[in-house]
């Protein structure tokens, strides 16, 4: 892709602001709006339909790609939501099949960590069922699990364009249009479809369980794509921000077992820890973030070693926490 990029770091629950970021996340804007009826057509027919035409210059004039940029970067801000990573824009728009359907990346990083919004298109719709909205929909290509192929996930929203109008001022007989606002309002009910359920089913078996302490097991690649002749020495690592209480009696755990286990290690939890920091600090529950080099677990009998191994130093560390 080309065209012109702006970084900006997302650090919200990052404690090391001082660190670079481990991670990148790509916005692509639209400069497409459809509009819709209660029928689902789209174009003129959809126009006829509605009694309106579609505002199609006023939502761009409003909501133009740094508009669109700005309201992304700041709704994903919140709630440490990718804290960490450097968020970049592109200016030039992606089309919604290459979007859905290309398996490499859009952009020619090579970072580990990555992954790409593009917003699709922008929509209008007007119809005596439904009333006035602006939505908005956007596919999030994320390439954390397999650097070489993304997972899909397909997200939109919308909100009701009334609370959004205003009376103008000069006098006449014409209404102001926040479209901006309505907009901000939909890309945050597309974010909260995907990203609450999650949270608020940890929370609710956090309330549920009462645990004396939680932990998570993701994996890591043996070596950067960007550093292919560097390899990763470590076999696990153990993640963590402020509270290291789990973290001191399981790392000698895992050492005493021959391994070779990454002390904050092969990422810093001072950066990327905002599940835990959401879910376990603020309640002060000690936690294990566990990370396991993906090539030992790339088979059944990987698995089956590692589930071995970690069971019982994640129950002996939760038994020796007081």
């Amino acid at each position: 892709m080309t065209g012109s990029a702006t970084v900006l770091m997302l650090l919200a629950l990052a404690q090391d602001v001082s660190a670079p970021p481990l991670c990148e996340a790509h916005f692509f804007p639209t400069d497409q709006v459809q509009g819709f009826t209660s029928l689902g057509n789209f174009g003129l027919i959809s126009e006829l339909l509605a009694g309106r035409d579609v505002p199609e210059a006023e939502l761009l004039s409003q909501i133009e790609a740094g508009s669109q940029f700005d309201i992304a970067r700041t709704l994903l801000a919140r709630e440490g939501r990718l804290a960490g990573f450097a968020f970049i824009e592109h200016e030039e728009p992606v089309d919604y099949h290459t979007a859905a359907r290309q398996r490499s990346r859009l952009t020619g990083s090579d970072t580990a960590c990555y992954v790409e919004i593009v917003v699709n298109y922008i929509a209008f719709s007007d119809s005596a069922i439904s009333k006035q909205k602006v939505g908005v929909h956007f596919i999030a290509r994320d390439f954390r699990e397999r650097p070489d192929r993304p997972t899909i996930h397909k997200l939109g929203g919308s909100a009701l364009l009334e609370p959004y109008l205003g009376e103008s001022t000069d006098g006449e007989a014409t209404t102001t249009v926040d479209f901006r606002g309505a907009y901000t309002e939909a890309f945050g009910a597309a974010i909260d479809r995907f990203w609450r359920p999650y949270h608020a089913r940890v929370e609710r078996e956090i309330e549920q369980r009462e645990p004396k302490m939680l932990f998570t097991i993701h994996s890591f690649t043996p070596q950067l794509r960007s550093k292919p002749d560097q390899e990763r020495p470590w076999e696990c690592g153990i993640l963590y921000n402020e509270d290291e209480r789990a973290p001191r009696i399981a790392i000698p755990l895992l050492e005493a077992e021959g391994l070779t286990v990454g002390d904050n290690e092969p990422y810093s939890g001072k950066l990327l820890n905002a599940t835990m920091n959401h879910h376990a600090e603020a309640r002060g529950l000690p936690y294990l973030a566990i990370e396991v080099r993906n090539d030992l677990i790339g088979d059944a009998a990987g698995v089956s070693k590692w589930a071995d191994i970690l069971a019982p130093v994640i129950a002996e560390t939760r038994d020796t926490l007081p």
